[in-house]
């Protein structure tokens, strides 16, 4: 499906919420390893944007598999991560009880993944929550980089667009090698 849409020139948006690969004997037997690199593989070597949104889970190589990115939003209370933190603390602790402390240390929050430079952007939850028509990824959708601070209302009970969103205008592969603008503070272009 990615190299048809590569072939017709049209971008792919992948949603992440995945635990990640199930790590067992009867996995690896099936190749699992395998179809994870081979997704990558493939996804490393389309031309088309790639937008991932990590919308619960992003764990381990199955969120790598569709998370190749140009560019990678998650929901405010989004996690991604190379291992779970409660597998971590089994193998540095010897317990999943650590998993709380485990979790801390390896920064697997969308606001740190943020401040690391690691997600674009950072989505609301209440955008989404609310049925809001403003969330668009192609069309001027509300994406915060600001996830601490709520959106002010306006008066009118609607919520009212800050400074600090970020608004994807378009995808057009035909812009100069560029595919679109967008107002990302200090990230820029694709």
């Amino acid at each position: 499906m990615m190299k048809y849409a590569d072939r017709h020139g049209f971008p792919i948006i992948t949603f992440i919420d995945t635990p990640g690969a199930f790590a067992d004997l009867k996995s690896e037997e099936l190749s699992q390893g395998e179809a994870i690199a081979q997704n990558l593989r493939t996804m490393f070597s389309l031309k088309v944007p790639i937008i991932s949104v990590v919308t619960g889970e992003g764990g381990s190589g199955g969120a790598l598999a569709i998370g190749c990115a140009n560019k990678l939003f998650m929901l405010e209370n989004s996690a991604f991560y190379v291992t779970s933190p409660e597998a971590c603390a089994a193998i540095l602790w010897k317990s999943a009880q650590a998993a709380p402390k485990t979790a801390e240390k390896l920064r697997i929050t969308a606001q740190e993944h943020y401040r690391f430079k690691i997600a674009d952007g950072v989505i609301l939850n209440f955008l989404i929550e609310a049925g809001s028509s403003t969330l668009n990824l192609t069309g001027g959708g509300a994406i915060s980089q600001g996830y601490n601070n709520p959106f002010p209302t306006n008066g009118s009970g609607s919520v009212s667009q800050p400074s600090n969103v970020v608004i994807i205008e378009h995808l057009d592969p035909s812009a100069g090698g560029s595919y679109g603008s967008a107002a990302y503070g200090s990230h820029s272009g694709y």
